[in-house]
C-alpha cells in the first residue's frame, strides 16, 4: 500500500517537473493545468503568439469549459460546459500571461491575466463585474 502512495506521488511530481521544463524551454503551445471544482489553477504557456489552452470551470457547474485566451487581441473565448454557448471576454492585451481562476470564492473561474512587464495581476471579478489589481512578482516570474 506504501509504495503505490509513494509510486503515484512520484508520477505526479515527475509530470510537474516535465511541464514546469516545458513551459520553461519555451515549446509551442504548451499548456499545463491542474483544475478543480473548488479551485481551478493554470501555468500558461511560454509562446505568447499562440492562442493560451485554458482549463477552468468559467460557468461554475463543476466542469471544466472548453476555454482559450487568443494573446493577438487580449480575448478570451470560452464554451460553456453548461449549456454550449459561448462567452467571449476581451481582457488582456499581447505579452500577458493567463492565469484563470476562482480568485473571488464564487464557484466560477474569474478572467485574470498576470502581466510580466510589470509583475502585475489583473483580474476581472465574476461576482460583481469588477477588477482587482495586484502587484506580485517580478520580471522573470512564472504565475502558477
Amino acid at each position: 500500500m506504501r509504495k503505490k502512495k509513494l509510486s503515484a506521488r512520484l508520477s505526479a511530481v515527475c509530470l510537474a517537473l516535465l511541464a514546469v521544463t516545458a513551459v520553461t524551454a519555451g515549446l509551442p503551445g504548451t499548456a499545463v493545468a491542474s483544475p478543480g471544482p473548488a479551485e481551478p489553477r493554470t501555468l500558461a504557456a511560454a509562446d505568447t503568439s499562440a492562442p493560451q489552452r485554458l482549463r477552468a470551470d468559467f460557468d461554475g457547474d463543476g466542469k471544466a469549459d472548453l476555454a482559450v485566451w487568443r494573446p493577438s487581441n487580449g480575448t478570451w473565448y470560452v464554451i460553456r460546459s453548461s449549456d454550449g454557448g459561448r462567452t467571449d471576454q476581451q481582457y488582456g492585451m499581447s505579452g500577458d500571461v493567463p492565469v484563470s481562476g476562482d480568485f473571488d470564492g464564487d464557484g466560477k473561474a474569474d478572467f485574470a491575466i498576470w502581466r510580466p512587464s510589470n509583475g502585475t495581476w489583473y483580474i476581472l471579478r465574476t461576482t460583481d463585474g469588477g477588477q482587482t489589481i495586484q502587484q506580485y512578482g517580478l520580471s522573470g516570474d512564472i504565475p502558477v
